[in-house]
């Protein structure tokens, strides 16, 4: 649970906007949109391939980054 005391001589609007940073921060708003509907957990098999597939973007990503002219 967050708590917010106000602080001496702090508007409402900025302790408002002191609460709000804190939220996100936290991850509270976040974990509470992704419970908001039931997702079928993924088997063994589409985890794999997932996972296949992550892997097989990072190193097109990698080589790509490798081979331009101007690397960030």
């Amino acid at each position: 649970m967050i708590y917010i005391a106000r602080k001496e001589q702090e508007t409402s609007a900025a302790m408002v906007r002191r609460f709000t940073q804190r939220v996100q921060a936290s991850g509270i708003l976040k974990e509470i949109k992704n419970n908001k509907f039931f997702k079928k957990p993924a088997n063994r098999n589409m985890r794999r391939v997932a996972a296949l597939e992550r892997e097989k973007k990072r190193v097109e990503h990698a080589k790509a980054r490798k081979f331009e002219k101007n690397p960030r």
